[in-house]
């Protein structure tokens, strides 16, 4: 074995370094997958783990989860009724990450997810790699350290399976070779960051928030105006090689971008409930004839983020050291990607204020923001060694263990407690596969027919069913169930369920249990009967002559 000097050894190079951390954090994921993971707690969870089995088994980029709203679209295409629905509401990059490692670990929980873990995990080297470039071996692995045990990024937001992670690594990445460039963008440079660009739109459309950010650095970096305007060409050529495909295939199902952020720019405004739970097309018109309100959500939605901002992500000890980090952040690259993620950050804080604001529910507020999180971290990590850099060594190994006791003192209770928001509430249990009205409806839902359900996340992942989404008003079922083929309505006791959002479902819940009976017999349903302790079931076409009883009980398998 050949010796080599003091520093010079295979583990002092940083790409080792590097994929040393990478296998730490993929291990600490899979460990709290293990310890937390009680099942697919989130829409996105199910939503990309049943597209993504989709993929698997030769159905290509569909999916059978709905919303009234999504469904609303593909039906105005006349696409509702397909067995598997084009996607026009997820993002395509998650999805295939969602097919590829269940092809490895199989269609279960953890095969939908490990991709996910497997991102965070390469994000977490991404900041080592970067704060070891930049500054040096102790702030880049502290600010690895912080990142990876920040409970919002691995314990929810991983296990929750949200796109925010693929995007914040690509993101992450993209800003670093970006404000690494040359002045002088020379052609190959300049097309694989179109292409990088492009992946990072494919994990989340958000990418189109900084585009104009990033075009203006390429073109204001170079003196020679006409060769920065080439490679911004070149960019945006190869941006759109990447994402065309996706953009012509959601063109083609009545969406060229996700609907999403036009049902939140109407939240609140033209509707109090959820849009995305009417069965309805929005148009951007209807909304923007009331801008009125939407601005001053915004402004409401503004100040609900600088309220929260000192406490979101558990980075309290972290904002004090940021302007000190910042004002000493090296000139050159390290400055530029400083900017660069500033510049995205103020661009997207008042556009996405006027939307609706994730805010209130502690660990898991402000994920679209979640890009900048190890930003923060690295540059405040910074400002703590410039500080200490002053210090005595005895006084700087103090200093770090208590900045590091306060941390702990607010990471530790979200790795002893989980938040209520991402339990279930089912008698049950916590396994999702084992619930009555899983098994129920795995094996009584006819072959292209759909359930109607307040936890089609669950239903589409679980039983394998077609499932779609409360709508927000009782009488839009009869419709729904017009444009897409649908054998049950089943409303979920559970709290998963939320059923505390639909005021219109529990006026006829309660107080007047016959209210059910009635709705049903005014739209020709059979109201079956209720699973106790789980919710109720109705059949949207019944045989004729069945008899439709007050109350029964539906029996689980």
């Amino acid at each position: 074995m050949r010796d080599h000097p003091p520093g010079t050894g295979i583990l002092s190079r940083p790409a080792v370094q590097a994929g040393i951390v990478f296998v730490l954090a993929l291990l600490q994921g899979t460990l709290l997958f293990r310890s937390f993971f009680r099942g697919a707690s989130t829409w996105e969870f199910a939503a990309y783990a049943e597209i993504g089995r989709n993929i698997l088994c030769g159905h290509g980029f569909t999916t059978r989860i709905l919303y009234p709203g999504t469904l609303a679209i593909l039906d105005r295409r006349g696409l509702g009724a397909a067995p598997y629905t084009p996607v026009i509401q997820r993002f395509p990059l998650p999805a295939f990450v969602s097919a590829a490692s269940q092809a490895l670990f199989g269609s279960t929980d953890f095969g939908s997810v490990a991709g996910t873990i497997a991102f965070f995990a390469a994000w977490v080297a991404l900041v080592y790699a970067v704060g070891r470039k930049w500054f040096s071996s102790a702030t880049a692995a502290v600010a690895a350290a912080f990142f990876a045990f920040d409970p919002s990024g691995l314990k929810y937001f991983v296990l929750g399976n949200f796109p925010d992670i693929h995007y914040g690594a690509l993101l992450f990445a993209f800003h670093f070779l970006l404000a690494s460039s040359e002045s002088r963008l020379r052609a190959k440079r300049a097309a694989a960051l179109g292409a990088l660009g492009g992946g990072v739109w494919l994990a989340r459309q958000n990418f189109w928030i900084g585009l104009p950010v990033y075009l203006a650095f390429i073109l204001l970096r170079d003196v020679d105006r006409r060769r920065g305007l080439a490679s911004c060409g070149i960019f945006l050529a190869a941006f759109g090689a990447v994402t065309f495909p996706f953009l012509a295939s959601a063109a083609r199902a009545g969406a060229l971008v996700t609907p999403d952020g036009l049902w939140n720019l109407a939240y609140l405004v033209t509707t109090k409930g959820q849009p995305w739970m009417d069965f309805r097309v929005y148009s951007l018109a209807q909304v923007l004839a009331r801008w009125p309100q939407v601005l001053w959500k915004g402004l409401s939605s503004a100040h609900t983020m600088l309220l929260d901002l000192p406490t979101i992500w558990q980075l309290q000890f972290v904002w004090p050291l940021l302007p000190l980090g910042a004002a000493a952040l090296p000139a050159g690259a390290p400055r530029r990607f400083g900017w660069l993620n500033l510049c995205v950050f103020a661009l997207q804080a008042p556009l996405f204020s006027m939307l609706r604001t994730e805010s209130g529910n502690l660990g898991v507020s402000y994920r679209y923001f979640f890009w900048a999180c190890p930003v923060l971290i690295l540059i405040a990590v910074h400002g703590a060694s410039v500080l200490l850099s002053r210090w005595s060594r005895r006084g700087r190994a103090a200093a770090l263990a208590g900045w590091a006791v306060l941390n702990a003192c607010l990471f530790l209770p979200f790795y002893t407690h989980g938040l209520v928001a991402y339990r279930s509430g089912h008698p049950g249990g916590d396994d999702p596969s084992a619930w009555p009205e899983i098994r129920y409806f795995r094996t009584h839902t006819p072959a292209g027919s759909s359930v109607i359900t307040n936890i089609p996340w669950l239903m589409g992942w679980y039983a394998s069913v077609s499932a779609i989404a409360l709508p927000n008003d009782p009488a839009a079922v009869a419709r729904i169930a017009a444009a897409r083929p649908s054998s049950y309505l089943f409303l979920s006791f559970i709290r998963a369920g939320s059923l505390g959002d639909y005021p219109s479902w529990l006026a006829l819940l309660r107080p007047r249990p016959a209210a059910l009976a009635d709705y049903c017999l005014k739209n020709g349903f059979r109201f079956v009967g209720i699973m106790p302790g789980v919710g109720a079931l109705i059949e949207l076409h019944p045989q004729a002559g069945s008899a439709q009883p007050s109350a029964s009980t539906v029996p689980s398998s």
